[in-house]
């Protein structure tokens, strides 16, 4: 599952995978495959969209924007918010990350099986352990019946 909220955002787009890092040498191939560098990431939020579906085991990613993930500039930005609107994109950035994103669908659809697998509930777990979110969401109430 592909979140596309950080399309367009800035220059050299890239992958960031949530909270399992198995899926890295997919994207470290493909970047060589399709000769574009693309930076990559493991990290993980609570409050994407993806959320829901990492919370089932299933591989979520950002399609980020900024060399090596540095953009971000210790302010919320524009992101969803009212200042959010289509002048803060830049087309080229918008079109590069099309392209990128294009192509990386086309090869997710069409390889033979994917390298990597649904989590299990143990591992869900884990990994909410690991970013120290597990905490949290018991703290708001938020953590899933099914992971109890």
């Amino acid at each position: 599952m592909f979140n596309l909220d950080g399309a367009g955002r800035a220059n050299k787009p890239g992958v960031m995978v949530q909270g399992w890092s198995d899926a890295i040498p997919f994207f470290k191939k493909l970047s060589v495959d399709m000769s574009q560098p693309m930076p990559l990431g493991v990290g993980f939020s609570l409050y994407s969209d993806h959320m829901p579906f990492a919370l089932r085991g299933i591989h979520t990613a950002s399609l980020r924007g900024g060399s090596g993930f540095t953009s971000w500039r210790g302010t919320r930005g524009w992101g969803h918010t009212m200042a959010d609107t289509e002048d803060k994109v830049d087309i080229r950035d918008m079109r590069e990350a099309a392209a990128n994103l294009s192509r990386i669908l086309i090869k997710l659809a069409t390889v033979e099986e994917l390298p990597f697998k649904r989590k299990s509930r143990d591992e869900i777990r884990a990994m909410l352990q690991k970013y120290d979110n597990d905490e949290v969401m018991k703290i708001l109430r938020s953590y899933p019946s099914w992971l109890k």
